[in-house]
Order: structure tokens, then C-alpha cells, then sequence
């Protein structure tokens, strides 16, 4: 939970979090498959409880939150971004996002189409992004007919022209996980309209440097003409 209140503090725009749910019908924020990785404990998410995940903490000490915590803790203040990283939560995380009223206030990104049309089906107005591999033109047609909000394709090398497609399809692109600051500046070129990265601080000094340059440009420009 202390990541969520740090990526708040840093001012990030959005924050990207991963659910998997629990034997018991519980969704819990995590992102591999097994505990395995993350704590000390050994075994599959789905099949685990969360009364039996509880008993391993995290590598700094702290409990792995469920989405209903994390909601409870972090409601309004931030847009989460919330992958569905399994089939078959969709229907009770649709239940959590309409109990703490924040259906406005979250996009649900996932590789797998079939649930984010059950999400849309649920909830026409809801935000949904298709997570890609390849950024291609099928890809981007497929998030279309899904009417996602959005595209998260991986990796800074994605072409101008398909970026420019979706923006004209009315869909947004944000690349995941950028964190190089070569590969930040490359694709705030390419006029992204956000960036994934484990690495905002990076992200924060690279627009810093990019707003301080336009600005020397703009003034420049206006004393060339006075």
C-alpha cells in the first residue's frame, strides 16, 4: 500500500496496479500467478485463500491488499489503471468499483478481450483499455471494436502512423513499461498521451527538461519579433 501513497505523493497521473483472485472469491492486488516471488510463501493465487496468502507478507513487511483496501485507501485522489491479469473477476470487480462509487475514477486494461466486453457489458461507460504485444493494425482495430478508451502497447518502438490512428479512432496510447529516459523522450515525440513507468522520477526530470526547452523556445521566438 506504501507504493500507492508514494506514486500519489510523486504526483504521478495514474496509477497501474495488476488483480488475481483468491480461491475465496477475494480479488487481491498481485501480478505473478504463484506468491511465489513476492513473499515467502509457495502456491497459485487462485488456488490459495486469502486468509492463507495473509500468513506470508510481502518482502517489505507488509500484507498483499485486496482491490477493496486499496479502493478504501486510495478512493478519488487518483485514476488506477487496474489489469485484469485472470479471467472470471469481472463480474466482482465491477461489484467493488460500483461500492465505492469510483467507475469514473479507473480505466480496466487486460490482454484478454472476452473480459474486457464482460467489464463493457456491465458497465457500457466504463473505461477499457486492450493491452498489445504488437502494435500493429489489427491490434488496434480489435481495441476499437472493443471500444476501448484505450491501447497499452509495450515498448517505446511503436510507429507515428498507428499512434495517429488510434488518437483519429478516438483512442488513447499509453506504451508500458518505459523506463529510459532516451525511450520517454522518443515517444513524448510521437505525441503519446501518457507513459507506463516503474520510473516517474525519471519521467518527471525528462517533461522538466522538455518544458524547460519549449520554453526557451517560445522566448526566442517572441524576442525575435519584438
Amino acid at each position: 500500500m506504501g507504493s500507492f501513497k508514494k506514486a500519489i505523493n510523486l504526483h504521478a497521473d495514474m496509477i497501474e496496479l495488476d488483480v488475481r483472485m483468491t480461491k475465496d472469491k477475494k480479488i487481491i492486488v498481485i501480478h505473478d500467478s504463484k506468491i511465489d516471488n513476492n513473499t515467502d510463501g509457495k502456491g497459485k493465487v487462485k488456488d490459495l485463500t486469502l486468509c492463507s496468502i495473509r500468513k506470508h507478507k510481502l518482502k517489505d513487511g507488509q500484507d498483499i491488499p485486496t482491490l477493496d483496501e486499496v479502493l478504501t485507501s486510495v478512493g478519488k485522489k487518483i485514476i488506477l489503471n487496474i489489469e485484469i491479469k485472470a479471467e472470471g473477476l469481472e463480474r466482482r470487480l465491477v461489484h467493488l468499483l460500483r461500492k465505492h462509487d469510483v467507475l469514473d475514477y479507473v480505466i480496466v486494461s487486460s490482454f484478454y478481450q472476452q473480459a474486457l466486453l464482460k467489464v463493457k457489458r456491465m458497465e457500457p461507460g466504463i473505461r477499457t483499455a486492450l493491452l498489445m504485444f504488437r502494435f500493429n493494425l489489427k491490434n488496434v482495430l480489435v481495441a476499437k471494436k472493443l471500444h476501448c478508451f484505450a491501447v497499452h502497447p509495450r515498448s517505446a518502438k511503436i510507429h507515428e502512423l498507428l499512434i495517429d490512428l488510434a488518437h483519429i479512432m478516438g483512442m488513447k496510447v499509453y506504451p508500458w513499461t518505459i523506463d529510459k529516459p532516451k525511450d520517454m523522450r522518443i515517444l513524448l515525440r510521437k505525441d503519446v498521451d501518457g507513459i507506463i513507468t516503474d520510473k516517474i522520477d525519471v519521467l518527471h526530470k525528462v517533461l522538466h527538461s522538455r518544458n524547460k526547452k519549449k520554453l526557451s523556445f517560445f522566448r526566442k521566438l517572441f524576442k525575435k519579433h519584438i
